[in-house]
């Protein structure tokens, strides 16, 4: 998103939409500190209130971007490097990835490191809104077993060894003239860039099921 994207949307029917920091975009903060309110104030272990808070998030939505972001190690997160949005006026929130460069080993920490763990503990810094709301969903036993399903799934499609393999390779393709010729241009060693892709692809190896943060 840039800062032309808020009018698009308002020319669309209008969003609210917030980014790291709480800061608006577009619309106002009042549901999305309503959310923050109720999230921070109700047992989501509750039937009913679980049921309550699926009528302010699209928790299908919430939850793929819960998966993705903990498949791909992304340590600059949840305190950072998020977008929300809700179309006006009763929309749904959901969630958008963004700047997610310390992910697939790009970041300070190891492979091996917990990135559940980490966002239990509160993560770098701070406690984001999608961090309480996620610990507050996996105490709900409805919300848990969606969830394993959920990471089952994802791991048997989108980020099955062979597709993110595949994906992985094609992107690599589609931009490895130009990074040769802006290694060269810069005088870098092509060797570090297939480094990195070799990584890449030894993390796909490592971040399939046996690795992969599940909940019991």
């Amino acid at each position: 998103m840039d800062e032309d994207f808020p009018g698009v949307a308002h020319r669309q029917g209008g969003f609210d939409i917030m980014k790291t920091g709480n800061t608006i975009l577009s619309g106002t903060r009042d549901a999305w500190e309503e959310l923050g309110r109720f999230i921070g104030s109700t047992d989501i272990s509750r039937k009913e209130n679980y049921k309550a808070l699926k009528k302010r998030v699209d928790i299908e939505d919430f939850t793929a971007y819960m998966i993705v972001n903990l498949w791909g190690q992304n340590y600059d997160w949840p305190h950072n490097n998020w977008y929300a949005a809700r179309r006006l006026p009763d929309g749904k929130w959901r969630f958008m990835c963004w700047d997610s460069e310390w992910g697939f080993r790009g970041g300070p920490y190891k492979p091996e490191n917990r990135l559940l763990a980490f966002i239990d503990s509160g993560g770098a810094y701070g406690f984001s809104t999608q961090r309480k709301m996620f610990i507050a969903l996996l105490g709900n036993p409805e919300y848990r077993e969606y969830y394993q399903a959920e990471v089952r799934r994802h791991l048997d499609g989108a980020l099955s060894e062979e597709n993110v393999l595949r994906r992985t390779r094609q992107l690599r393709d589609a931009i490895a003239n130009e990074v040769a010729h802006e290694y060269r241009a810069r005088k870098y060693d092509i060797k570090v860039w297939h480094r990195k892709i070799e990584e890449v692809e030894e993390f796909r190896a490592n971040r399939w099921r046996k690795n992969f943060p599940q909940v019991d």
